[in-house]
């Protein structure tokens, strides 16, 4: 006997089972059924970052995903209606999702608007860049880890910090980067990214994991001797000294200024542990000997 059971309203109901033979001998079962409002939002995944030339379209849904715990099909709204396709900027389009039970969840993704878009595969638009700088700061001569810590020295000299920057993708950071020689920690990882690939110094791209606060982004280099922590954004304490560290020295500077580089190490290979700061002259960005 299920009288009474309502699917759609949260309780708790007992259901009463009845099985009778032929002789009329009857046997009976209850059981439980626990109604349980669905207070979980629908999960809208794939939304990220968009970026579009000037006077072209874009697809929003694109690699757009929404599911739910209980609704089969949410409903995805795109509110897209402060862009602006026609003028260069930065506009907000929102992703909303709600469920049959009337959860909803929202992201916000900016919509960069260029007109001149630069992909990753327009390389070599930075490379003409950065060339010019690599012969002058370098010489045939240097150690890969000489050459290294002239970049380092060259990007915190010649990029000014501004607070924000359009994260489009590193060749675009970067492309910025050179041609109007400020931005943040996403314009520095960028420039730097261009010059170390270009002169033959292997790097990574590092992502701070923890963003509640804020973004960051720098990189990993090896010279031979293993990956070390490569940031040449500043800092505000004047101290910041992040060429060639190791993992230690990196969580150290956080701990006693401001948590700033939290990462994920098993995202990225095996650092190491042997310092070489007492080797560096970080006035003149020498080696010593």
């Amino acid at each position: 006997n299920a009288s009474g059971l309502d699917l759609h309203t949260p309780n708790t109901y007992t259901i009463t089972y009845a099985c009778a033979d032929s002789s009329g001998n009857v046997t009976t079962e209850t059981s439980t059924v626990f109604v349980r409002e669905d207070k979980t939002a629908p999960v809208i995944e794939g939304a990220h970052n968009l970026a579009v030339e000037l006077g072209q379209t874009v697809s929003y849904r694109q690699g757009v995903s929404v599911t739910d715990n209980h609704d089969a099909s949410p409903i995805l709204r795109i509110d897209n209606s402060k862009v602006n396709l026609s003028k260069e900027g930065v506009y907000p389009v929102t992703y909303t999702a709600r469920d049959a039970s009337g959860n909803t969840s929202s992201v916000i993704v900016n919509l960069y608007v260029k007109r001149n878009l630069l992909t990753e595969e327009d390389v070599n638009a930075v490379y003409v860049f950065a060339d010019p700088i690599l012969d002058e700061i370098l010489t045939d001569d240097m150690t890969d880890m000489e050459k290294a810590f002239k970049i380092y020295g060259w990007t915190k000299r010649h990029i000014s910090y501004r607070y924000t920057s359009d994260k489009i993708n590193w060749v675009m950071g970067a492309y910025e980067g050179f041609t109007t020689r400020h931005g943040d920690c996403y314009t520095y990882f960028s420039v730097s990214k261009a010059l170390l690939t270009r002169a033959g110094i292997d790097n990574i791209d590092v992502v701070k994991s923890d963003t509640s606060v804020s973004e960051h982004f720098w990189n990993l280099i090896n010279v031979g001797t293993g990956w070390y922590h490569f940031d040449t954004c500043p800092f505000s304490n004047g101290d910041d000294r992040f060429f060639m560290v190791t993992d230690a020295e990196l969580m150290y500077w956080d701990r006693t200024h401001r948590p700033g580089h939290t990462f994920d190490g098993s995202l990225y290979p095996k650092r190491a542990t042997v310092s070489v700061q007492s080797k560096l002259n970080y006035h003149t960005n020498e080696v010593k000997e």
